[in-house]
């Protein structure tokens, strides 16, 4: 790359080259002029508040879990009855879904509701925080959190939660990694 006075860079390092130099001494990389428009897409940043890709993707994906969470949340903790009525029309034994009674089941669903509600809405609280780009760490954290939340599911079996969680904290990396989007 070159700067406005001329002087040729390396697109790999940035050490400064030589007039005659075709290979960085600092790094041993070629240098070639068409590289320019590499390093300049390379080393390219958001300006301060502007939303990336990454980060609409992160924000769409929160939402995303947490809408589903709290659905799925609600719909177990205040329908329970009706969920354990339309397992026991599938299945008639409540050992093959992995519970000794069906009032074993119907206390996993409520206790599960309770996690997916809380998961929904650290999800939601980060979701809107990465919307409106403002408290970066909190907006992690949030999501961290809501990642974590679900591994309270393995008390009952449930290995989807690992899963879960660990696309949460992709999500979470996302948004780490997009902190010069937010503004505070």
């Amino acid at each position: 790359m070159k700067d406005e006075s001329g002087i040729r860079y390396c697109n790999e390092c940035g050490n400064e080259l030589q007039p005659d130099e075709t290979f960085c001494p600092q790094c041993g990389a070629y240098y070639r002029e068409e590289d320019e428009a590499k390093w300049e897409e390379k080393t390219q940043t958001a300006p301060p508040g502007d939303a990336t890709p990454s980060l609409v993707m992160a924000g769409v994906m929160l939402w995303a879990w947490a809408s589903l969470s709290l659905f799925e949340g609600t719909m177990a903790l205040v329908m329970p009855d009706y969920l354990v009525s339309a397992a026991q029309s599938v299945v008639s034994d409540p050992t093959t879904l992995g519970y000794a009674s069906w009032d074993a089941y119907q206390q996993a669903l409520e206790v599960s509701g309770l996690v997916y509600l809380i998961s929904g809405v650290l999800a939601a609280a980060s979701g809107t925080l990465s919307v409106l780009r403002r408290y970066w760490l909190p907006a992690v954290v949030l999501c961290v959190a809501s990642a974590v939340v679900v591994l309270a599911l393995l008390y009952f079996g449930d290995f989807s939660s690992i899963l879960l969680a660990l696309c949460g904290c992709s999500v979470a990396y996302m948004l780490y990694s997009q902190n010069f989007c937010f503004r505070e």
